[in-house]
C-alpha cells in the first residue's frame, strides 16, 4: 500500500514538472562570441587588419583596374575607443570605397527564430578631419544580415539584410530577423560607400543574436494505473455490435508542385571615366606627356538633361569614374571654372564595361607684333650714276653758256 502511494506521488511530480522540462532551453541571451567587442582583438594577415576575437573579416574585392582608381579596396580594421565607453570595431578606407565588414558563424537549433541587433556609427568626410563632424560624405550605408543556411559569402542571395541606413555622426540601432534553416547560421556587419571621400569610417558595438527554439511536439507520458484484484464472479457477456458498412474512401487529388520562381538577374552596370588635358599635338588623344588640367567641372546628365553627378578636376587624380551607371545614353558637360566656356559630349554606357572620355584643350596662339618695315635703298648701277652726274653737269654748262651770251650781247651794244 505504501509502495502504491509512493509511486502515485512520484508520478504526480513528473506530470507537474513536464511543461518546464519540455520548454526551449534558450529563450534569450546572446549567442555571439565577443559581441560587445570587449574580448580582445588580434592581427590577421597584415598589420592594418586587426579584428575582434571570435569574428572574421570580409570585403568585396574589385578588379585591379577598379582598385587602381580607388574603388572596392580592402578596408583597414582597427579597435577603437573614441566613440563611446569601452572598445568598438572600426573599419575604414581613405580616398577609396569599400564594401565589407566582419562576420561570425554560430551553431543554433534548426528552425529557431533569430533576431540580430547591432549599433553602428558612420563618419564620412571629404575635407574636414574632425571625426565628430562629417563634411561632404561619400554616401556611406550600414546594415546587418543573417544567412540562415550558414554560408559565409556576404554577397550570396541567401543573406537576409536589414534596410541600409545612410546617416552620420550618431549611433544607429540596426535589426534583422530570420529563421534558421540549418544547424548553424552566419551573421554579418556591413558597411558600403559609393564615393572616394578622404575619410570613410564605420564603428560597431553591442552585436547581439537571440534564438528561440521551435516548440517541441512531444507529449507527456500517460500514467498506467496499477491493476486491482477483481472478484471471480462470472463476467456478464457483452453484446457484439452489428458491424456498419465501411464508407468507400474518396480519392485525394495529388497536389501539383509549385514551380520555384527563378530570380530575375540584375542587369550589370557600367562606368564613365573622364579627364581634362592640354592637347599639345592637337590629335584629340591624351598622351602621358600631356598635362592634366585642374579646375574643370564635369557634370553627368541623363538623356533628359537631369543632373546625376559632377566632378571638379584637380589635375592629379584623374581619370575620374562615375560608377554604377545603368546601360543607356548619358551627356557629359565640361565647364572651365575660370574664363567660362563649356563643351559637351554624349556617351553610351554598356553593362559591365568602362568607357573613358578625354576633354582636350589647345592653348591659344601667342600674339606677335607686326614688324616695322624699313625702306631699303634701291641700288644704283654705275651707268645710271654716270648719267645722273652728266645730267647735273649739263645743267651747270647751260647756265654758264647763258651767262656768256648775255655778257657778249652787252659788249656788242656798247661798241655800237
Amino acid at each position: 500500500m505504501r509502495e502504491s502511494r509512493f509511486l502515485n506521488a512520484l508520478l504526480l511530480i513528473l506530470l507537474l514538472a513536464w511543461p518546464a522540462l519540455a520548454a526551449p532551453p534558450m529563450q534569450g541571451g546572446n549567442w555571439l562570441q565577443n559581441g560587445n567587442f570587449e574580448g580582445g582583438f588580434s592581427q590577421r594577415e597584415a598589420g592594418e587588419v586587426v579584428v575582434a576575437n571570435g569574428w572574421e573579416r570580409w570585403w568585396q574585392e574589385g578588379t585591379e583596374e577598379q582598385q587602381d582608381d580607388g574603388y572596392l579596396r580592402r578596408p583597414e580594421y582597427k579597435p577603437d575607443s573614441s566613440r563611446a565607453g569601452g572598445t568598438q570595431q572600426k573599419f575604414f578606407t581613405n580616398y577609396a570605397t569599400h564594401n565589407g565588414g566582419i562576420y561570425q558563424r554560430v551553431s543554433v537549433p534548426r528552425g529557431s527564430k533569430l533576431t540580430l541587433t547591432a549599433r553602428a556609427y558612420v563618419w564620412s568626410s571629404e575635407e574636414r578631419d574632425d571625426y565628430n563632424r562629417s563634411d561632404t560624405p561619400g554616401n556611406y550605408a550600414v546594415m546587418v544580415g543573417i544567412d540562415p543556411t550558414g554560408g559565409t559569402n556576404a554577397l550570396a542571395g541567401t543573406v537576409v539584410w536589414s534596410p541600409g541606413r545612410m546617416e552620420y555622426d550618431h549611433w544607429m540601432d540596426l535589426r534583422v530577423e530570420a529563421t534558421a534553416q540549418a544547424d548553424a547560421v552566419t551573421v554579418f556587419l556591413r558597411g558600403t560607400v559609393e564615393y572616394r571621400s578622404k575619410h570613410n569610417n564605420s564603428y560597431w558595438d553591442d552585436a547581439v543574436l537571440t534564438a528561440v527554439e521551435p516548440t517541441p511536439t512531444r507529449r507527456p507520458p500517460t500514467a498506467t494505473p496499477k491493476p486491482t484484484a477483481t472478484p471471480t464472479n462470472t463476467p456478464t457477456p457483452t453484446i457484439t455490435p452489428t458491424p456498419t458498412d465501411t464508407p468507400t474512401p474518396t480519392v485525394t487529388p495529388t497536389p501539383t508542385s509549385t514551380p520555384t520562381p527563378t530570380p530575375t538577374p540584375t542587369p550589370p552596370v557600367g562606368s564613365l571615366c573622364v579627364l581634362a588635358y592640354e592637347d599639345l599635338d592637337g590629335d584629340g588623344q591624351w598622351d602621358a606627356e600631356e598635362r592634366l588640367l585642374a579646375g574643370r567641372r564635369i557634370r553627368l546628365l541623363d538623356k533628359e538633361g537631369n543632373l546625376l553627378a559632377e566632378h571638379v578636376t584637380d589635375g592629379q587624380s584623374e581619370p575620374y569614374c562615375f560608377q554604377g551607371l545603368a546601360p543607356g545614353v548619358y551627356q557629359l558637360v565640361k565647364q572651365t571654372l575660370v574664363g567660362g566656356g563649356t563643351v559637351s559630349m554624349q556617351a553610351a554606357v554598356v553593362g559591365g564595361k568602362r568607357l573613358t572620355l578625354n576633354f582636350g584643350e589647345q592653348a591659344p596662339p601667342t600674339p606677335t607684333s607686326e614688324p616695322t618695315i624699313t625702306p631699303t635703298p634701291t641700288p644704283v648701277s654705275p651707268l645710271a650714276a654716270m648719267g645722273s652726274s652728266i645730267y647735273r653737269m649739263s645743267g651747270i654748262l647751260v647756265l654758264i653758256l647763258a651767262a656768256s651770251i648775255a655778257v657778249g650781247y652787252t659788249l656788242i651794244q656798247q661798241q655800237l
